[in-house]
């Protein structure tokens, strides 16, 4: 399997991803079940599941890898979000996701604005 590939693409996604996780940071909360991973040869997804006082919901908080072969991944993780009485997904992504909100019944709800302090 194409590991070293997908970790590669794994770092890339991290660089823009505001340094909140690193490479360890992730193979830490799969190994602990604590994020759940989706891939294929071209892309991944990683997940966690998140409880809240009144839903629980999947959050997809990192994707990297050719656009197309993220949105394979679509099918699997909602199945893998119903299996687990999540209420909704929610994602985290860059403006040209836009362009596939129609087509998988996604919606833009808020938008995210970071300040940084350091």
């Amino acid at each position: 399997m194409e590991h070293a590939h997908l970790i590669a693409r794994l770092e890339r996604a991290l660089e823009h991803g505001g340094g909140g996780y690193s490479v360890p940071d992730i193979v830490d909360g799969l190994q602990h079940g604590r994020f759940q991973i989706f891939y294929n040869p071209e892309a991944l997804a990683i997940t966690e599941i998140v409880q809240c006082p009144q839903a629980r919901y999947l959050n997809i908080f990192l994707a990297a890898g050719e656009l197309k072969s993220v949105v394979r991944l679509h099918n699997k993780v909602e199945k893998f979000a119903r299996k687990h009485e999540c209420s909704y997904m929610q994602a985290t992504a860059r403006k040209g996701w836009e362009k596939f909100e129609p087509q998988f019944g996604w919606q833009s709800t808020h938008t995210v604005y970071t300040r940084s302090l350091t």
